[in-house]
């Protein structure tokens, strides 16, 4: 991993910082167990909150190219039981009628242009919005649904018509994410759109306190030893709490008083939350546009609601 010192969305340098620690399943499944502390940033420039720890190619490589795969699901079952694949990936058909409502509204009537959804998986998310080619380019080899091709070369971007490029759920995850937005911005031609969605996890930070004080209270607590041990111990018990009985290794990976907390107040109800794991991003939307500006496009509509933002943007 490498240390981001400046902001991966604006470049700006003013943070703040609070110490957090690595999850059990990153540091076994892509580090081989070998770092456990890092930073959660805020940018003071933009708004953007990021871990300071970033991915390499290498590690990106090792985390997803069997991305819930069998092999994946049983090491993240080790450490997080309750951790289920249907759970993580949420309810296809109302994200698809979400982003389906959302083009309906802001771009008008069902576009027959190509489509590429970019990091899309096996191609399951892309609305009946758009009814011509529909295109997939992503690091796993999963079996693609029907009426989806995969591209294995960016510069695929290039075919005429150009298509409308979808980026959802792949920034988050991204440890240099201008980046792809660049990439994108170079191939596809100006005036062409692009559309961007990112999960709404900006929780509120309170029960941490300032950054002075965690810090104080966090390296006093390494000082001793034991920070850890506790957290780790602390994270166990809530993941096994989540789901009991015979069917726990099936149960969705929040409880429901975990989840209303989450989504409903955007309050993080457990410090097992502020650790590093495959999100490493975490936008607002200021941030959001700030990162599409920088980068080429010119943000059209922002729209945000507990879940997600959803942005559509325009290549300059």
């Amino acid at each position: 991993m490498f240390i981001a010192q400046n902001c991966p969305g604006c470049g700006g340098d003013r943070l703040y910082e609070w110490p957090a620690l690595v999850s059990s399943f990153i540091r076994n499944y892509v580090l081989s167990g070998s770092v456990i502390r890092c930073n959660l940033c805020e940018c003071r420039n933009c708004g953007l909150r990021f871990f300071d720890l970033r991915y390499t190619d290498a590690e990106m490589q090792a985390l997803y190219s069997d991305y819930r795969g069998e092999r994946y699901v049983a090491i993240r079952r080790r450490h997080e039981p309750s951790y289920d694949n249907a759970a993580a990936i949420g309810d296809v058909a109302a994200r698809r009628a979400g982003m389906d409502a959302f083009f309906r509204r802001h771009v008008g009537e069902k576009l027959s242009k190509p489509v590429l959804d970019f990091g899309g998986d096996d191609g399951g998310l892309i609305p009946d919005f758009f009814t011509g080619k529909r295109y997939v380019y992503d690091v796993t080899d999963k079996i693609l649904v029907p009426g989806v091709e995969r591209i294995a070369d960016l510069t695929s971007l290039s075919i005429q018509p150009a298509p409308f490029v979808l980026l959802c759920h792949v920034l988050e995850h991204l440890p240099e994410p201008s980046k792809v937005l660049e990439t994108i911005s170079h191939l596809l031609p100006l005036g062409e759109k692009l559309y961007v969605e990112v999960p709404n996890e900006r929780y509120r930070l309170r029960w941490l306190g300032p950054p002075r004080f965690y810090r104080r209270m966090f390296d006093f607590l390494a000082q001793q030893k034991i920070v850890a041990p506790v957290v780790n111990a602390a994270i166990d018990h809530l993941h096994r709490s989540a789901a009991t009985g015979p069917d726990a290794a099936n149960a969705p990976n929040a409880s429901p008083h975990r989840t209303i907390v989450r989504q409903m107040r955007k309050v993080l109800p457990a410090i097992e939350d502020l650790r590093l794991h495959e999100h490493i991003n975490f936008f607002n939307g200021p941030s959001l546009i700030t990162l599409l500006e920088r980068t080429g496009f010119t943000p059209l509509v922002l729209q945000s609601d507990l879940s997600a933002h959803r942005l559509l943007a325009e290549r300059t």
